[in-house]
Formats: structure tokens, sequence, C-alpha cells
């Protein structure tokens, strides 16, 4: 289709034949048509059906401005106007609704799938991506299949009886035109002009007009007019003129370049030209391309949609919508023009239509061109230019002549939002000295309003950040509401992840660890995510699932950007009262820390371009630390659904090469692989060095000495577990107990041991007796002493892990001390200078450890046998 080739190879899963986007054979074509004209049709122009749906775009364009004007309209392709078209598009075709956010997820795809598939090469460039297109495929697969049942309740009177050999049905032929047009011809050609309409409103470029004007006849045009300011001098349109302006926009804009043909067709793989030649027949019976064989790399049969024809023509649409003897001899400038002229239009196809042929059913116009037009008029009657500021990067909106209107993408923030001092401001990384001017004023009224007597009661980090540096005389805070009264649940703060991150991740991170455990190689992607060492495993093949991968590489990148802290890190307090909280069932702790340690961090430009986190819906001074949440939160309980944690075969260590003759000789050396080789970001080792060896001190001949129970118990993590006791075991009397079985009633899953062991204690400390949840008592003389004791000690472990120190020393003790004593005492009050040195970094840890290690499926839900976590 148009001048380049659509890669055959995503469409094959689809369930139609020939494998190809917006291309069928006649019969099918003649069968889908008639129901995409009552899809896509608007009615008369005084119908109900023409009011019916004006009203609901209307609607949908109100809802969507209203949103963009409290969060930023970004104007590109990948910006906010495609995934509001799919919205709109989706309605239009299903009557149903969806969420911005889920016409969002839909872009990441749509702007995937085209990237892949379109192609100018002989066959598709499988090798370059080889992870990412099965997964690709899989997906469009999957949304025609969710399709077909909307289209079956909708269309199946209109497609009853009727044939679309060699395709499945003609309800998939159907859902699958309609995946089509949001991917292509309506998703993209929307999106298209009505970004260029509003790039046309605000773009100051010079020069402005046009260099084409006059000079038609340029054979060879200079490289500086492919690049040249504003066409459109007026940057404004009257009220009435909004159907003309969107009209000039599609004229002036074409967004459809080519409908191609071939006068003698492309040769079918594995045929003559001959035989290929007698597969077309009068009366719409011509059939497609047999398919021969399998190519086992590609997963799909042989086909050729590419080379082998003969006069491939390409009327250029473009070229023909400025044609002076119809549009004037000004038709290479852009203005308002009135109606009459737009029906010399080509760009919706027009001319390839005629009643005399199947009856109409044969037509290859746009079955969406009046749709087209009413959304374009509404979009830019509901409009107000008024509403929003001046983007800073103005003089930067050059435009082109090609299918891209303008060059460079640009976010539109809203009056109110420019006010409120939440300005988006352009990329640090493209214009850093706009951003700089951009971030220092946002800062400044950030600041002023924290000031301003009515606004002092602020919580939020912006206000923090004012009252440190000095700009405002005290912060008395209050929290800002969530939506809700009190503090904001947990599940509401997990809310903040952006879907569209999960989507990307998905498709990106799952497709690169398919792709390594396949193939054992590491893809570039691994090797970028795990800033690999020399001589390091990047994963072991068929050991990690995709879960244990992704979240190791998480933890990796975000432990190395980390360095070592010292006294000197903690900053004297300054700053008291209330803030921001959230809450998981008893638990109630901060946000943000009084005390400058933040729970949420500003994101650092060189890692990240904070206009594309913006787009994918992060806080803008949070995103950072929202970043680390969503990838060990919501994204990662995602990947636990897709684990191997209980497949008994590959979820052992045999398959990681640990034990005797094999790669490791101990689980510890298998571990130490992934870890010993990096460095923090000061160059100090990621993992710390072994203060107490326990195994030089206390394994013998294979054997753990009892000393070693004596050193856990009272040297070590056990300590505060000791209790007296007065208990005589064989004539010998005992004087402490660990007792544990009181946890025996945790249910755990499948494979796992249970809790427990009460281990009694002599005068001298050292393990005398374990008494097992069943009561029976083991002793040194049974055969069960070594398994016992590594039951209580494993029991100690865990529950120390779980209850003594993260439950009540993180979120009791650290968590009540850190956040009571920044809300009640003054900065420079003794014991609040003495409880900011020993609660200081609390608030930060726990805010992310409440979602890495306290939700269900988590990290430390897998490392924990407890069935019930």
């Amino acid at each position: 289709l148009g001048t380049g080739f659509l890669s055959p190879y995503l469409w094959s899963s689809r369930g139609i034949d020939p494998f190809a986007a917006l291309g069928v054979e006649p019969n099918q074509h003649a069968a889908v048509r008639p129901a995409l004209e009552k899809m896509w049709g608007t009615g008369g122009k005084n119908s109900a059906e023409y009011r019916r749906t004006e009203d609901m775009v209307r609607a949908s364009i109100q809802e969507f401005l209203a949103d963009r004007r409290k969060n930023g309209l970004k104007v590109d392709m990948l910006g906010d106007v495609m995934a509001w078209a799919h919205q709109v598009l989706y309605k239009k075709a299903f009557k149903r609704d969806i969420t911005l956010m889920e016409g969002k997820v839909f872009m990441v795809f749509q702007l995937l799938y085209l990237g892949l598939a379109l192609q100018s090469d002989t066959e598709p460039v499988l090798a370059k991506v080889p992870f990412l297109l099965p997964t690709l495929r899989q997906q469009v697969a999957r949304i025609v299949r969710s399709y077909e049942p909307i289209v079956q309740e909708m269309y199946a009177d209109d497609l009853d009886g009727l044939d679309c050999s060699p395709s499945t049905s003609c309800v998939t032929q159907l859902a699958s035109a309609i995946l089509d047009a949001f991917l292509l011809a309506g998703g993209v050609s929307l999106t298209v002009s009505i970004n260029a309409g509003i790039a046309l409103l605000y773009s100051t470029a010079e020069p402005m007009g046009t260099p084409y004007s006059g000079n038609e006849e340029v054979e060879n045009p200079p490289d500086s007019w492919l690049a040249w300011g504003n066409p459109f001098p007026d940057m404004a349109y009257e009220h009435g003129q909004e159907l003309q302006f969107y009209w000039e926009v599609l004229r002036y804009f074409a967004p459809v370049g080519s409908v191609a043909s071939w006068t003698k067709p492309v040769t079918c793989a594995g045929l003559s030209e001959d035989q290929t030649k007698a597969l077309l027949k009068d009366g719409g019976a011509s059939q497609p391309c047999p398919l021969e064989g399998y190519n086992l790399p590609q997963d799909i049969p042989r086909v050729n949609q590419y080379t082998g024809g003969a006069g491939h023509i390409f009327p250029v649409l473009p070229v023909a919508m400025r044609d002076p003897a119809k549009f004037g001899p000004d038709a290479n400038s852009f203005r308002i023009r009135e109606l009459e002229v737009y029906k010399w239009s080509v760009g919706f196809g027009e001319m390839a239509e005629s009643s005399k042929v199947a009856n109409g059913k044969m037509n290859r116009s746009c079955p969406g061109k009046s749709f087209t037009l009413m959304v374009g008029s509404l979009f830019f009657e509901e409009f107000n230019k008024q509403d929003w500021a001046a983007p800073r990067d103005s003089m930067n909106i050059t435009f082109s002549q090609g299918s891209k209107p303008f060059h460079m993408g640009f976010t539109l923030s809203s009056q109110a939002m420019v006010a409120e001092c939440k300005e988006i401001c352009p990329s640090a990384l493209k214009f850093p000295e706009l951003h700089q001017a951009c971030t220092a004023a946002k800062q400044r009224c950030h600041c002023d309003s924290c000031g301003a007597e009515k606004n002092r009661l602020l919580g939020s980090w912006s206000c923090v950040q004012c009252a440190l540096s000095g700009r405002t005389r005290e912060l008395v805070a209050s929290p800002k509401p969530w939506g809700g009264e009190g503090p904001r649940p947990a599940f509401a703060e997990l809310a903040r992840c952006p879907a569209l991150l999960a989507e990307l991740l998905n498709v990106a991170g799952g497709a690169a660890v398919q792709a390594y455990q396949e193939s054992g190689t590491p893809t570039a992607l691994l090797e970028l995510l795990n800033a690999k060492a020399k001589g390091s495993p990047v994963l072991w093949k068929n050991v990690v699932d995709p879960f244990a991968a992704l979240f190791y590489f998480s933890l990796r990148m975000t432990v190395s950007a980390m360095s070592t802290l010292h006294s000197d890190s903690i900053a004297v307090p300054s700053l008291y009262g209330s803030f921001e909280t959230m809450t998981y069932r008893d638990i109630t702790m901060p946000v943000v820390d009084l005390d400058g340690y933040m729970a949420t961090t500003p994101l650092d430009p060189k890692l990240f371009d904070s206009e594309f986190m913006e787009l994918l819906g992060f806080p803008p001074n949070h995103a950072q630390s929202v970043l680390q949440v969503c990838l060990t939160g919501p994204f990662m309980l995602d990947q636990a659904k897709h684990d191997w944690l209980e497949d008994g075969d590959r979820n052992t260590w045999a398959q990681a090469s640990v034990g005797l003759g094999r790669s490791f000789l101990r689980k510890k050396d298998w571990i130490m692989s992934l870890w010993a080789p990096y460095t923090l970001a000061d160059d100090v080792a990621m993992w710390p060095k072994m203060e107490v060896d326990f195994a030089q001190l206390f394994l013998k001949a294979d054997i753990w000495d009892d000393k070693l129970e004596q050193a856990v118990a009272f040297s070590s993590i056990g300590t505060h577990r000791v209790e007296t006791t007065t208990r005589d075991f064989g004539g010998e009397q005992l004087h402490f107990v660990v007792s544990l079985n009181a946890f025996a009633s945790l249910e755990v899953r499948p494979g796992f041991g249970r809790y427990g062991g009460d281990m009694y204690f002599s005068e001298a400390g050292m393990p005398v007796l374990v008494v097992t949840p069943d009561g029976t008592e083991v002793s040194h003389a049974s055969k069960d002493w070594q398994y016992w004791k590594f039951v209580w000690r494993s029991s100690l472990v865990s529950i120390v892990t779980l209850q003594d120190h993260l439950h009540m020393a993180h979120y009791k003790v650290a968590n009540v001390l850190a956040a009571s004593s920044r809300r009640e005492l003054q900065p420079d009050h003794p014991a609040r200078r003495v409880l900011t040195v020993f609660t200081w970094g609390s608030i930060g840890i726990n805010y992310k450890s409440m979602f890495a290690l306290s939700l269900k499926d988590s990290a430390l839900s897998r490392t924990m046998p407890v069935k019930a976590f």
C-alpha cells in the first residue's frame, strides 16, 4: 500500500487470508463494505443518526479537552490526540466506551505496529527484532478475537450468508478490517490532521507562509524548503469557519499519500506469472495466492507481495490536492477557503466510487469521510485557543510538506495549569535553556503559592523544597486531599502507576526475557538493563522466569544509582507539621519526609526525558520514585502471574547448575555471581563485605556444630526472643527457650515445610532439645537433630524478618517515631534533633518497601512459604 510495503507476518494469525492490512479479495470486500459504511456513516444532515453521532462526538471532545486542561495536551504522534482518536473511533464502531488511558495503551501497540509493519525491504526484517515480532503478532490476533463477539452482536444480520473465503468467516474479516481502521486509515489520519491544525494555531516559526507559492515548477527545491515556518500566518479562524479550517488542513497536509496499483500482478510465491494471472477473474471471482509451505524462522506460509509485478502506479494525492486548476492559483498557500472548492477533493479516494459495480459494494473510497469531517470540525469548535498558554518552544514548530506536517512535537499547558504552577516544560534534552527558564518560573510560582497566607498549609514536596531553601517563612503542613477523607489507601497510591508504562514494560521486558530463554544469547535490552560486568552472567538460561529476571533488573538499576550514606548526609531539620499519608491494613505512613530524605525524588534529566515521563502519566516532581514503585509494585505483581515459582521441573537448583561437579558448588555462589561484580554509584561494592562467616566458624565435616544455634540465639538475631524457662529433660535442667511453635499454624504452599520448633538451651546456652509442632521431643541423640535445627533456624530467620524487622521495626517503631516527631516537634526541639538522626531515611525506605515487599505476590511474598501472605 502506498509507497511502502506492509509485512504480512503481523497479520498471519488473524484468521484472514490474504494476510493483508486494508487489502482483501473482491468477494471479501463486497461482503464487508456495506457493514463498514453503516458503521462509519453519519446519516443525512438532519437525520436522528446524525444528531446522535454529533452529540456523542461533541461530548467526547468536551470530556477530552476538560481533562487535558488539567493535565496538558501533548501534540505529537505519540501524544494525547492519538489516544483520544482511538477512544472516539472505538465508540463509533462498537457503541462502547473506553478510557483515555486505554487509548494510550492501544497507542503504544499502534506505534509499535506501524514501525514494524511498514517496511520497504523485499522481505520482513524479522532478524532485526526477533523477540518482539512474535509478541506483536500474538497481540494482533488477540485483539481481533476480542472484537469478534462485538461484531457478531452488532453486524451478524449484515454478514449472514455472505462468503469471505478463504478467510475463516466474515465476522473475522470485518473484525480485522475494524482493527485496520483503528491502526491505520482512521487512527493515523485523524491524529495527523488534528495535530496539524493545533500546530498551525500556535507555531511562531519563521518564515511564515510557504516557499512553494508561485514556484510550482521548481523541480528540485532546496532542502531549506523542507523545514519552513508556519504556512498559516493568521494563526486563527473565525467562529463558523471550523469546517473550512479543517478541510484546508486535510487539503494542505493530505494524510493519504497514494493508493498504489500494478498493471501486472505480483507473481505468487510458488507460481509462475501465467498461473498467477489465471487467478484473476471477472465478477469478483478472483482468488488469492495459494499458501505454500512454511518459512520456519518466520512461522508463516510463503507469501510474496513485494516483487515481480510491473507498472507500479502511484497517484500522488497530496499533489492532486494542490492542483491550481481546481483549487486556484494560490493552491500552495494555506488559507480559509469556501466550502464549495473542496468538492474537488481526492484525499478520501472520492474518485474510487461507482454504483454500477456490484451496486457500490466495490467502492474503495473512505467510508468514514463524513464522520472524519464531523470529528475535525467539532474539535475545532470546542477547542478554544484562549484556554491555552502559548508553548515556550513555539518558534521551533516548523512544517514540512510530507505526511508528518510539523517536525517537532510540543505540549500545551492550559492557562489554569500555569496559574496553578503546573506548566509542562519543554524537554530538558531538546531545549535546555527553555526548560531551565520554565522550571525556574514554576519554582517561583510554587514558592509564592506556599508563602501565601491562604496556601501555607500545603504538605507537598514542592513546598518542602521552598521552605528548605528559605523561600517561605515557615511551613505548617496539612495533607492535600487524595480524593477521599484521611490517608489514601496504598492501592490508591499504586493507581498513580501509568497503565501505559506497564504495557511498554510488558511488551519489551517480557519479549526480551523470552528471547534470552529461547536462544541463550543476551539481547541488547538485557545487556543494557544489566549494565553487564565483564565475566558475569546476564541470566542463567531456563532458570530465571520473567518475574525474577525483571525484578532483579529493576532492583539492580535502583541500587546501582545509590551511594554510600554518611553522617553528613543527614540534614538539620527545619520544618514540622502534618503531611500526605497512605494506609495499608493497620499501617499509616507518610509519603513525604519533611527532613529532606525524600520518599519522592525528582527525575535526573540525564537518565529520563521528563517530557516522555510526563506523557506516560507520572507526576512531574515525583516521577523517579513513582517509577521505582511501579517497577517493584503493580508491574512486578502482574508479572508474578506468569512465573515458575511452583514449577517443579524448572524451579530447581539443578537447573541453576548448583552442586558437586557443576558450575556452582554452593547456592550462595550462584547468588553472588549476580551481585558481586557490581558497585554503587560511588564505586563501593554493591554486595556488602561479610562480617561473620558462619560456615567457617561452625560447619565441620559438613555438620553444623551446636555452637551455631548458641551464637544465633544469644549473640545474633535471636537475642530478643530468648525467654527463661524451668524444664527438665533427661535429668538436665534447661534454662532458656526460643519458642517458634506458635507460628506452626501458618498455612504454607505445597512443597514447603511448616514453621516451628521450640529450642531449649542449657545454662551455658547450648541447644539441648527441640520440641516440634506436633509435640515430638528431638535431642542430640536423634537422627533428626540436624534437620530440626535447620527448621528452627529457618523459622527464626523468616519470623524475625517478616514480623520483628519489617512489621515491628520498620512499620511500627521507625514509622511512628519518624512521623510523630516531624508532625509534633518543632525543628529545634532537642528530641526532634536526636530522633532525626535515628529515623533518617525511614519514611523513604518504608514507602518503597510497602510495594516491593508487603503486598501479596511481591518479592517477599514469593520468598516466604506462607500461603496467605
